[in-house]
């Protein structure tokens, strides 16, 4: 079988043609043989006699069956490596461009200093990684029973928008796997429950949605939402990008909000400071205004008992050197002694007030009478000053419902004052 005769050779090869050309042959040919196909190779070159006249070809038929397929085969291979070479390179440079986002939304997380700008710097770059058409964050309340959308992130105007709340039910409604800390996925909003927040996505035009949990430990924070405006399956790659980001958010934004909580107390703190700074500082300012008072008030006690001591010295002298009016005299000292023993009997009075045990004496008491007395008492003391000391009464009796000793007490702090306070030869 291995034995081939010209007659085997195709009609089209017109060999007798190509050996008069007296040129060398290479051709590879097909036969048809009962065993098979074959691959032939024929190469025939002409030799000459001494005339160097062609005296025939020598014809080399050279079966290269194996030879060819094990070529044809290394070829395909090669082809089927080049393939899987550029399959596997398109592969790594969108790995690479991933990469590449997730860790600029990881510097952007880092970089941002509050929830809010955490989520507008996730949003936009996990929507433009996986070509979503909207992306939004919603942040869970246990306490209030209801969830906020912190932020959102569309290609057109949005009727779920930020801040907008609903309960913690309708979420679970639109995304009961993500209660059990599994990715939600949605090929068909239309076969969700049609809740207020899915009616609202299918207003702006969402055909397919996907959420991933945010998790804290063991404590569900919110959810991760990513939406499309075509039905169907969202592929492995972008199903593993928004678990990875998820997770990035969960740690994220706790860390954002124990530093807004850290903030919020440091602020707290620095008020009730100032607060307290406030009322230590007015307090202070009291405690000025008493010291200034118990000094004037120290001041006019002082002034209350000099004058009927005075009083008492200058009657004494007046009484040694004019015994004959001695009667009028010692009537004058009495009720500056009076007075004097009344003065000490008030500073007792005044302690006793700061203690709140006094009660007033109140009664009519008629001033006219009152001011006689006292002026009558400090002529002498207002004309040893050279002082003209007056009174003018009112022409009819003037009552006032009060403490007669403490009114005394008054209108002598004012008469000692006046006299005291008013220049040589002036007029009181």
């Amino acid at each position: 079988p291995n034995t081939i005769q010209m007659a085997d050779l195709p009609a089209e090869l017109q060999l007798t043609k190509l050996l008069v050309t007296n040129k060398p042959i290479f051709q590879e040919i097909t036969l048809w043989r009962s065993a098979g196909t074959r691959e032939i190779e024929i190469q025939a070159q002409p030799f000459y006699n001494q005339g160097h006249q062609s005296a025939g070809h020598l014809l080399v038929l050279t079966d290269v069956t194996e030879w060819v397929a094990t070529h044809d085969e290394l070829l395909h291979h090669r082809e089927n490596l080049a393939n899987l070479v550029q399959v596997r390179t398109v592969e790594l440079e969108k790995t690479a461009a991933r990469l590449r986002t997730l860790r600029e939304i990881d510097k952007a997380i880092l970089e941002a200093e509050s929830t809010d700008a955490i989520a507008a710097a996730a949003l936009s770059r996990i929507r433009k990684l996986t070509g979503c058409t909207r992306a939004s964050l919603v942040l869970f309340d246990e306490k209030k029973c209801c969830g906020r959308v912190l932020a959102v992130d569309a290609d057109q105007a949005t009727v779920i928008k930020s801040d907008t709340e609903a309960s913690l039910n309708e979420f679970q409604l639109m995304s009961p796997k993500v209660w059990e800390n599994q990715v939600q996925i949605v090929d068909d909003i239309q076969q969700a429950p049609q809740t207020d927040l899915i009616k609202g996505l299918s207003q702006e035009g969402v055909q397919a949605y996907i959420s991933a949990p945010l998790h804290l430990r063991t404590k569900l924070i919110g959810m991760l939402n990513l939406g499309r405006d075509k039905v169907g399956p969202f592929n492995h790659d972008i199903i593993e990008i928004i678990r990875e980001v998820a997770d990035q958010l969960s740690i994220a934004i706790h860390q954002a909000q124990l530093n807004e909580e850290i903030a919020s107390y440091a602020h707290e703190l620095e008020e009730r400071v100032q607060a307290r700074t406030y009322e230590l500082e007015t307090a202070n300012q009291r405690l000025q205004a008493l010291s200034q008072v118990k000094d004037a008030f120290v001041a006019n006690v002082s002034h209350e008992l000099r004058t009927p001591i005075t009083s008492l010295k200058l009657y004494n002298e007046l009484l040694v050197k004019h015994p004959a009016t001695a009667r009028k005299y010692i009537d004058t000292l009495k009720r500056e002694t009076e007075r004097l023993e009344s003065l000490i009997e008030d500073l007792l009075t005044i302690s006793r007030l700061d203690q709140d045990r006094v009660t007033l004496q109140f009664e009519p008491v008629n001033l006219n009478d009152l001011a006689h007395i006292y002026v009558d008492d400090r002529h002498l003391l207002a004309a040893h000053k050279n002082i003209e000391l007056k009174l003018e009464p009112a022409n009819h009796p003037v009552f006032a419902l009060g403490d007669a000793n403490l009114l005394g007490q008054s209108l002598s702090i004012l008469l000692t004052n006046a006299i005291n306070y008013t220049p040589e030869q002036g007029q009181v």
